[in-house]
């Protein structure tokens, strides 16, 4: 019986080794197991914090541009304002100007032309007050002998200033056309100076 004890014995003891490396066996798969979800977890987590990171960035970028889209418009409507404001003041003060300044700016105008013979003055009719008898006759002497000036009975209606014709040529020295003309120029400018761009 004593081979029967030791046979049993050994099939016990080995039952209990083959139980020990089964479970040693169990317990490294578990842990190899619990190893990959946890850095399978790790790293769905670091994706979803780019993700979410980088929405965040996205949506950041978008509210930034948005407001420096809002600061330019409102910049731009501001000096838009100041320039519309400018230039409304000086049509008023070319409106406004003394008898003496507006002789001195037709003839002026009209002799850089460089043209001669007889020409034809038509007045807008905020002006048509400074061409008393007495400053047509200064003007058409001062013109002589080169230039034979006349006056025309129509005028252009709410305006000021004046157009010069020869003929089918025609110079325009309204002065809505001529600040019209120059805007875009003198806008910059004024806005440079304004702004200090």
């Amino acid at each position: 019986m004593s081979d029967i004890t030791k046979l049993t014995s050994k099939i016990i003891q080995d039952a209990q080794v083959k139980r020990q490396q089964m479970l040693e066996a169990g317990e490294k798969e578990i842990q190899q197991q619990e190893k990959l979800q946890q850095q399978q977890i790790e790293r769905q987590m670091k994706e979803q914090l780019q993700r979410a990171e980088k929405e965040i960035q996205a949506e950041l970028s978008l509210k930034v541009s948005d407001l420096h889209v809002k600061s330019r418009s409102k910049l731009l409507a501001t000096k838009q304002i100041v320039l519309d404001e400018l230039f409304a003041e000086a049509k008023d003060r070319l409106r406004q100007l003394s008898a003496t300044d507006f002789t001195d700016f037709v003839l002026r105008n009209i002799k850089a032309t460089n043209l001669e013979g007889e020409m034809e003055l038509v007045l807008g009719e905020e002006s048509q007050h400074y061409a008393t008898e007495k400053t047509i006759a200064a003007w058409q002497q001062e013109l002589l002998p080169d230039i034979q000036l006349t006056v025309a009975k129509q005028v252009i209606p709410r305006r000021s200033g004046f157009l010069l014709r020869q003929g089918e040529v025609e110079f325009n020295f309204i002065f809505e056309a001529i600040l019209n003309a120059s805007e875009e120029e003198l806008s910059n400018e004024l806005l440079q100076l304004i702004f200090e761009e």
